[in-house]
C-alpha cells in the first residue's frame, strides 16, 4: 500500500482515539472458561480428548490418565496428549463495544506424578500445554521432544504452541540447567526461562534426578494476568500453593502463540523415547486432577473507584504510537523490499563481518544439495552426547569434530560443528556443502549432511575408525626424542604395503577431482597427511574440502583471493601469484608422498638444519646416490625397494618448483598401478624462477636495499624461504642470489 493511501486510514484511527472518552466502559464479550476436575472420572473420555499413546486405567482407587502408557512401549518410544475437548478463548478482536483486542487472563491447577522406576530411564518429561488443535498431530506418533514438537519444525511460530515443561532429561544444546527443572517453551522445547530443581541437590546441580526421589504427587499451579502480561509458574510435591513462585516471566504476551481467532486447546502431554534394553522400565507420567479458568479484562482498563474503566490519557498514547509505528513499518518494509530486490537480482546471501550468513535458517540449500540429509541440531545433539569432550575426535582451523551414532540408523558419524570463532568458518562450511555433496568417489569422504540450527554450522561425515593418517604416523612423536623415533610402535601398523595403497588411493581420488568429474574440476587446496582419513580397513579416503573450489573445464586457475594451506604443503609458485591450481595439488601430493615414505612431517624444526625441509634433505640423497637412506626406519628392510625408489621419486618430480613440469595426477596413478613408466628426473634439483620472481628481483635491484611491501601479498613458505631476521625481514632464496623483504 503507498504512503498517500495510507492518510485515510491513519485519519481513521485517529478520529476513533477521539471518540473513544473516559467514560467507555470496556466490554465483556469474550468468551470466559471455567472447569475443575478434583478427581478424574470413569467418563473422562467424554471430557477429554486423548491423543497418542494416552490411555485412561484405574490404579484401584480412581481413574487415572496415563499420558505414556508403558504397554504401547516400543523401540520407537512413546508419547501421548490429553486435552480439554472444548477449546478455550484466549483473544478477542474489536467490536463495536471493545475498541482493542483483549486477551484473556488465566490461572490452572493440576496434580500428576512422574514415576521413574530405574534411573537409567528417565523418559522426556511432562508439560502442561496450549495447542491450537486436539487433532492427532505428527509429532505425537513417535517418542521424544515430550510430544511439544518434532526435529523439523522446533521453534516454528506456525505450531502456536504453549508449555510449562517438568523435563526430565539433561540436553543442555537447549540451555536445560540439568535433568531435573521447569521451563516455559514458546513454539518449541527450547525454555525461554527455566528453575533448576537440582540447584538445592547435595549430588550434582545438574545431574540429580529430582522425580527419582518423589514417589507422590506433584503439584502445579500456572497464574496469566493480562493486564500486567505476567505470567507465574509454582510448583511443590506439597498440596499447599508456595507462597513465591518458581519461575516469574515478565512482559510476556500471549501473541507469540495464539492462532488468529485465539481460539486453543489446553491439556498436557508427556513422552518416553524409545526403549533398547527390555529389561528395563519406562517412566509413568500419570495426570490426577486439573483444575481450568479463564477471564476477560480490557487491556487498558484500570480500577477507578471500584469501576474498571478505560485510562484516556494512556489510550491516546496508545493510538499515536499505532500511528508512528505504521509509519515507520512503511519506511522499513520499503527499505528491506530493496534491499532484498537488489540481493536477489545479484545472487547474494547477506553475511556479517566474518563472512557468515546472518540467517542460516533461511538459506535453502536443499535447492543445490544431491543426495545429504539435513539434521536437526536435536539430533546431532543426541548422536554425540550433547558434544562431550570424550566424544571429541580432533580440533582443527575451523572448528572440533565428534564422533557421534545416529539414534534412528545406529551408523557412526564424524560430526564436524564449524567454530563460531573462526574467520573462515562459514566459507567453509559452504564451499564444503557445496562441492562435496556432488561427487562420490571411493577415496574421497563420503559426506552425509549437514545441520545449520541455532546459528550453528555442522557438517556429517561417514566415521572413519582408524581416524587421520598422521595420528597414525605420529602418535607420540611429539613426546619422543628424534634418536626414539624408531620405536614408536604405533606407527608400525602402517606397513609398507598399506602406505603404497594410501597413495594409490588418493592419488586416484585428486585425480578424480581433477580429470574425471565431468561436471568441473576441483582443487582442493590442503592435502596433507591429517585430512588423510582411514576407514576400518586401512584404506584412504582425502576429506576437509573447506578450502576446496570449483575450476570450469574452460580454465587453469580457481578463483581465490587468498592463499590457503599448510606450511610444507604449500607450492612456491602461490606465494608470487595466490593462484590455486591442480598443479599447486600434486605439489602438495609430492610432499605427502615424501611424508609418507620417509615417516616424518614435511617441515619439522626437530631435525638438524640441512634435514628441516624435507624435499631439500630427499634431494641432497637423491644427489649424493644415498636415495634409500631416507626410508623410514620403523619399517626396517620390510618394504619393496622397486616400489619405494618409485614413491621417492614421484614425491621429488611432484614437488618440483615449475609447476609445467610436474605430472598431472592421472598419469601418477598409473605410475603407481605400474602402466607407466616413471619420467626422467634431474640429476640435481632444479632451480626455477617465474616471470613474476625475475620482475621483482629487478625492482629490488633498482631500489633500496631493503624494500618494504605489504606481508598479505606474500604467503611464506619453507620450500623457499632461507631464514627469517628478528626484525622480520624475510631473506628468499633464488638460485644463488637473496633479496630481503621487510614485513609490515
Amino acid at each position: 500500500m503507498s504512503g498517500h493511501r495510507l492518510v485515510p486510514v491513519l485519519a481513521l484511527v485517529l478520529a476513533l482515539c477521539s471518540a473513544y472518552t473516559s467514560n467507555h466502559v470496556a466490554g465483556q464479550n469474550g468468551t470466559s472458561t471455567s472447569f475443575s476436575f478434583d478427581v478424574i472420572t470413569d467418563n473422562a473420555t467424554d471430557t477429554f480428548t486423548l491423543v497418542g499413546d494416552a490411555t485412561l486405567f484405574s490404579d484401584g482407587n480412581s481413574p487415572i490418565i496415563d499420558l505414556c502408557s508403558s504397554w504401547n512401549l516400543t523401540t520407537n518410544g512413546s508419547t501421548g496428549r490429553a486435552l480439554y475437548k472444548q477449546p478455550v478463548q484466549f483473544f478477542e478482536e474489536p467490536n463495536s463495544s471493545q475498541l482493542l483486542p483483549r486477551f484473556a487472563s488465566f490461572s490452572t491447577s493440576f496434580s500428576f506424578q512422574i514415576l521413574m522406576l530405574n534411573t537409567t530411564y528417565v523418559g522426556d518429561g511432562f508439560a502442561f500445554i496450549i495447542v491450537s488443535s486436539n487433532a492427532t498431530d505428527p509429532t505425537v506418533a513417535s517418542g521424544g521432544w515430550m510430544g511439544l514438537a518434532n526435529s523439523t519444525d522446533n521453534g516454528n511460530a506456525s505450531n502456536h504452541l504453549f508449555a510449562v515443561e517438568f523435563d526430565t532429561f539433561y540436553n543442555p544444546e537447549l540451555g536445560d540447567p540439568s535433568d531435573s527443572h521447569i521451563g516455559v517453551d514458546v513454539n518449541g522445547v527450547r525454555s525461554i526461562q527455566t528453575y533448576n530443581l537440582c540447584s538445592d541437590s547435595s549430588s550434582s546441580s545438574t545431574h540429580c534426578s529430582y522425580f527419582t526421589h518423589i514417589y507422590s504427587e506433584c503439584h502445579g499451579w500456572i497464574d496469566y494476568t493480562a493486564e500486567t502480561s505476567s505470567l507465574e509458574v509454582y510448583f511443590s510435591n506439597e498440596t499447599s500453593k508456595p507462597q513465591s513462585p518458581q519461575l516469574a516471566v515478565p512482559n510476556f504476551s500471549l501473541s507469540e502463540f495464539l492462532v488468529p481467532d485465539g481460539y486453543m486447546y489446553v491439556g498436557f502431554s508427556a513422552s518416553n523415547p524409545g526403549l533398547s534394553n527390555s529389561s528395563l522400565s519406562s517412566p509413568l507420567f500419570w495426570l490426577y486432577s486439573f483444575t481450568f479458568n479463564s477471564s476477560f479484562s480490557s487491556l487498558m482498563s484500570i480500577k477507578l473507584g471500584g469501576k474498571e474503566k478505560v485510562h484516556h490519557d494512556s489510550l491516546i498514547e496508545i493510538c499515536v504510537g499505532v500511528v508512528v509505528g505504521i509509519l515507520v513499518l512503511i519506511v522499513v518494509v520499503f527499505i528491506c523490499r530493496k534491499t532484498h530486490a537488489g540481493r536477489k537480482e545479484h545472487g547474494l546471501v547477506e553475511v556479517d563481518s566474518r563472512g557468515r550468513p546472518l540467517n542460516y535458517n533461511n538459506i535453502q540449500f536443499e535447492q543445490f544439495l544431491h543426495g545429504p540429509r539435513k539434521f536437526s541440531y536435536k539430533e546431532l545433539s543426541i548422536a554425540t552426547n550433547a558434544f562431550r569432550p570424550e566424544e571429541l575426535l580432533g580440533r582443527g582451523g575451523f572448528g572440533c569434530v565428534y564422533k557421534g551414532m545416529l539414534r534412528d540408523t545406529k551408523a557412526l558419524v564424524a560430526v564436524k560443528k564449524i567454530s563460531k570463532d573462526s574467520q573462515q568458518g562459514g566459507n567453509e562450511f559452504f564451499a564444503e556443502l557445496s562441492i562435496i555433496s556432488r561427487i562420490r568417489h571411493r577415496n574421497l569422504v563420503k559426506l552425509q549432511g549437514w545441520c545449520s540450527e541455532r546459528g550453528e554450522l555442522m557438517l556429517v561425515y561417514d566415521y572413519m575408525p582408524n581416524k587421520s593418517l598422521d595420528k597414525l604416523l605420529f602418535q607420540n612423536c611429539s613426546e619422543l626424542e628424534i634418536a626414539d623415533h624408531h620405536q614408536n610402535s604405533t606407527a608400525m601398523k602402517l606397513d609398507w604395503g598399506m602406505r603404497h595403497n594410501i597413495l594409490l588411493g588418493i592419488a586416484s581420488g585428486l585425480a578424480y577431482l581433477h580429470e574425471d568429474w565431468s561436471e568441473h574440476r576441483v582443487v582442493h587446496r590442503d592435502v596433507k597427511a591429517s585430512n588423510v582419513m582411514l576407514d576400518k580397513d586401512f584404506n584412504a579416503c582425502l576429506g576437509d574440502f573447506g578450502l576446496a573450489r570449483l575450476i570450469e573445464q574452460s580454465k587453469e586457475v580457481a578463483d581465490t583471493t587468498f592463499v590457503a594451506g599448510t606450511v610444507g604443503y604449500l607450492a612456491p609458485e602461490l606465494a608470487r601469484t595466490g593462484k590455486a591450481t591442480t598443479m599447486t595439488d600434486v605439489f602438495s601430493y609430492g610432499a605427502l608422498a615424501l611424508e609418507v615414505a620417509c615417516g616424518r612431517r614435511p617441515f619439522d624444526r626437530k631435525f638438524p638444519e640441512e634435514q628441516i625441509v624435507i624435499l631439500d634433505w630427499v634431494w641432497n640423497c637423491y644427489e649424493n646416490g644415498e636415495l634409500l637412506k631416507v626410508v623410514d626406519s620403523r619399517l626396517g628392510n620390510n618394504f619393496n625397494e622397486e616400489q619405494m625408489t618409485k614413491v621417492l621419486l614421484l614425491g621429488l618430480l611432484c614437488s618440483h618448483p615449475d609447476p609445467n613440469a610436474r605430472p598431472p595426477m592421472g598419469y601418477v596413478r598409473q605410475v603407481l598401478v605400474g602402466n607407466a613408466s616413471l619420467p626422467p628426473l634431474p640429476l640435481a634439483k632444479p632451480t626455477y624462477i617465474s616471470q613474476e620472481l625475475i620482475a621483482f628481483q629487478d625492482l629490488l635491484d633498482s631500489s633500496t636495499p631493503t624494500t618494504t611491501i605489504d606481508s598479505r601479498s606474500l604467503t611464506p613458505d619453507p620450500s623457499f624461504i632461507e631464514s627469517q631476521n628478528h626484525d622480520g625481514t624475510i631473506l628468499c632464496c633464488t638460485s644463488s642470489n637473496k633479496f630481503s623483504v621487510q614485513c609490515l
